[in-house]
């Protein structure tokens, strides 16, 4: 996840950090294994109810090591893009692209959604357009065979800035899409830069100020809208089996809801204290049973246990701005503005390059990985990339 703004667009004349070796090949071990001294004391307390069960599950580990994987450039943009949110099914990977300005970069811009066959075609040249002036649309989902995005546009003449979340079947064929069907608004003012499906038909949209919303777009009827809570600074959202997990970067609580929205304890864990930076957490991602995410400013990975809460510092100090991240059963994999895409191993807790660049998101899938080039300085702006599993 990303913050839109002033302090987003500092980041575009970021160097490469030093997160890695200059050898793209080289892994470097990574800090890890120690258990965090701040850890809940009374952890077997925790009601945690069932265990994860089949609305869980996590893609398979590659057959291959990250270095040595293939890699396939699925789309080269005629010109020079920022891709944004990225998302993929069995036959496409589809994303959110605007132009390579300052405001694009930061997605401002009117965006363009866009398909390309991941495995079947060899035109790099082409993606389908499935939509286009989208005004600031970063936010993308995948559920039961359609994309849904948010826009972040004046409502009617001079009206209010107000997020509206759209869908288009992800199956349209060669004669286009049909327009966007627009499925509810947000209040006036709440700008949205991440959807995340936790289930089948329930999706959360995260805003930038902290608002976490839970849409219910399943079971054929209307969609339904409702306020999930409110986090401080920019919040990260799981599903986990009959749960869901909501923190944030600014916010040292981590609240947990049932999957159908009828009940929330907001504040289940209590992140460990640091000294300095920022108190909570953001970018989660889980394999069903632990809970992977970071810290920053001066970025960490950590690990906790969603049955006991407990909090394991994974990495430390690493010099990326993370700005994503997803897993496989082997390795997490973390996109950001300084390095681009690296994989961590989950056991050995060594850091790969995947990718030197820029990356703002990324998708996991048992075929592969999937992100997009942000560096709007380079001729490959725009470019979409598969890690071939």
């Amino acid at each position: 996840m990303f913050r839109l703004g002033a302090a987003m667009a500092a980041l575009a004349g970021v160097a490469c950090g030093a997160l890695l070796a200059d050898d793209p090949d080289e892994p470097v071990p990574a800090d890890g294994g120690t258990p965090d001294a701040h850890a809940s004391d009374d952890a077997s307390s925790l009601d945690v109810g069932p265990a994860p069960s089949a609305l869980c599950s996590i893609p398979r580990a590659p057959s291959c090591v990250p270095e040595d994987c293939p890699r396939r450039t699925l789309y080269a943009s005629p010109s020079k893009a920022a891709p944004h949110g990225i998302v993929a099914d069995d036959t496409f990977v589809y994303w959110l692209e605007q132009p390579a300005t300052d405001l694009g970069y930061n997605g401002h811009e009117a965006a363009r959604l866009l398909r390309v066959d991941k495995l079947g075609a060899n035109d790099t040249s082409h993606a389908m357009v499935l939509a286009t002036g989208q005004m600031a649309a970063t936010a993308l989902a995948l559920d039961d065979g359609w994309l849904y995005w948010t826009v972040y546009e004046h409502s009617g003449s001079g009206g209010a800035l107000t997020s509206v979340l759209r869908r288009v079947p992800a199956s349209c064929g060669a004669a286009g899409c049909p327009p966007p069907t627009d499925l509810v608004a947000f209040a006036p003012g709440v700008r949205l830069t991440k959807l995340v499906r936790v289930a089948r038909g329930v999706l959360f949209a995260l805003g930038e100020a902290g608002h976490v919303s839970r849409i219910d777009v399943g079971g054929g009827g209307a969609v339904r809208l409702s306020a999930a809570t409110e986090k401080s600074g920019e919040a990260s959202v799981i599903g986990a089996g009959e749960h869901v997990f909501i923190a944030s970067s600014h916010d040292e609580e981590i609240a947990r809801m049932d999957l159908e929205g009828t009940s929330l304890d907001p504040s289940y864990f209590v992140v460990p204290e640091r000294d300095g930076g920022d108190e909570g957490i953001s970018n989660m991602w889980t394999d069903c049973t632990d809970a992977w995410a970071v810290r920053g400013p001066s970025a960490s990975i950590v690990r906790f246990g969603l049955s006991d809460g407990q909090f394991t510092t994974i990495a430390q100090g690493l010099s990326l701005s993370i700005y994503g991240t997803s897993g496989d059963a082997e390795y997490l994999y973390v996109a950001g503005a300084n390095e681009g895409v690296a994989a961590l191993g989950r056991q050995t807790q060594t850091l790969t390059l995947v990718h030197r660049g820029k990356a703002f998101a990324l998708a996991v899938d048992d075929d592969g990985v999937y992100w997009g080039e942000h560096d709007i300085g380079a001729s490959s702006a725009g470019t979409i990339y598969m890690m071939v599993k």
